[in-house]
């Protein structure tokens, strides 16, 4: 299975999280921020989990420092004289923004994940490794 009958069984997979209520974090979430690449990778980025800008617009590390990861690989793929880049996917450790409630109304702040919230979110990233079947997993971040 190549191409679009792999973006197809990805998103399928992926539209099933959209509604995830296995822990806490569902009640803070604006939107699930699921994954965002080629399919199959030959890189699979992972991150802890994603920040309000994220959030917003629905897609994984976007934020400045992962812009500047993005250029410098995309200066190391030139300086390596590469016939194609390679091709990846990132996405993070949990599908919904990690946070905590401020005594303000309808304020919250970014922290660590809980174990627990990670592990009811494991299943979700190894789908997705099942059906990405990189050649490399690249960790970012703080990851516990």
């Amino acid at each position: 299975m190549r191409g679009k009958a792999m973006r197809d069984r990805v998103q399928k997979k992926l539209k099933a999280w959209n509604k995830c209520e296995k822990c806490p974090l569902h009640v803070f979430r604006r939107n699930v921020v699921l994954g965002s690449g080629d399919v199959p990778a030959d890189v699979f980025f992972v991150g802890i989990s994603h920040g309000r800008s994220e959030e917003l617009l629905r897609v994984p590390m976007t934020g400045r420092p992962f812009r500047l990861l993005w250029n410098a690989m995309e200066a190391a793929t030139e300086m390596a004289d590469l016939s194609s880049s390679p091709s990846w996917y990132m996405t993070n450790l949990l599908g919904c923004r990690s946070v905590s409630r401020l005594k303000t109304p309808g304020k919250v702040v970014d922290r660590e994940p809980f174990k627990p919230e990670i592990d009811k979110c494991w299943p979700r990233l190894e789908s997705i490794y099942h059906i990405i079947k990189p050649k490399a997993i690249i960790a970012l971040g703080a990851l516990p």
